[in-house]
């Protein structure tokens, strides 16, 4: 299971941690460049970081691409009423009052996929 954040809808919050993860060694490829000009361009170790990099790079976007046509999937067999129904269900709602909440009633929580 991947770590989607709290919150955020089951695709679209793995294509955001795939995306991240991205990001991330996009900034770490860029500190290895900015040592590579300092003379280490032609080293064996500078050659392997780029093509891991890219490799990796690859396999991200295909699983976001992967994902996508999941959710698509997922879209074209919906049932049109169920479809219909969702779309008119409001986003957000008032939580219910529960005994462990203390009186910090009026908070608001995702109807996503409720």
């Amino acid at each position: 299971l991947l770590p989607v954040a709290l919150g955020h809808p089951t695709h679209a919050g793995t294509a955001l941690w795939a995306r991240g993860i991205a990001l991330r060694l996009q900034r770490q490829m860029e500190l290895i460049d900015t040592i590579a000009v300092h003379g280490f361009e032609n080293s064996r170790e500078a050659e392997v970081a780029k093509e891991t990099y890219s490799n990796f790079q690859s396999i991200l976007e295909g699983f976001v691409k992967q994902t996508f046509d999941e959710w698509l999937q997922e879209l074209n067999n919906m049932d049109t009423n169920t479809f219909g129904r969702r779309l008119n269900q409001p986003l957000l709602g008032r939580q219910e009052q529960n005994i462990l909440a203390r009186g910090k009633g009026g908070q608001l929580e995702s109807n996503f996929d409720k």
